[in-house]
């Protein structure tokens, strides 16, 4: 009887894994490649994206900027502080 019941209990509900697994491996690794490239190393934040989800994100976060990333924020902020800056005259 247990073992009809199981047979019939199909669809959906018993392949959500098949649905939400993929899916999560494909988010977590857009969130850990976005997080990745704004410190300039957007391969390492995919990858451990990936493998760690939201481990990785909190890792791929805390790790060094590169050289290039570095510039590009000291620029970005050079920039900034040079607009907030009075005018002469």
């Amino acid at each position: 009887m247990l073992a009809l019941a199981q047979q019939t209990s199909g669809g959906l509900t018993d392949n959500w894994i098949l649905l939400v697994f993929p899916l999560w491996f494909v988010v977590s690794t857009i969130v850990g490649f976005m997080i990745g490239k704004s410190r300039g190393r957007s391969a390492l934040g995919a990858v451990l994206g990936f493998f760690l989800g939201w481990v990785g994100w909190i890792i791929a976060a805390v790790v060094p900027r590169s050289a290039e990333a570095e510039a590009r924020r000291n620029a970005a902020i050079a920039q900034a502080m040079g607009t907030l800056q009075p005018q002469p005259g």
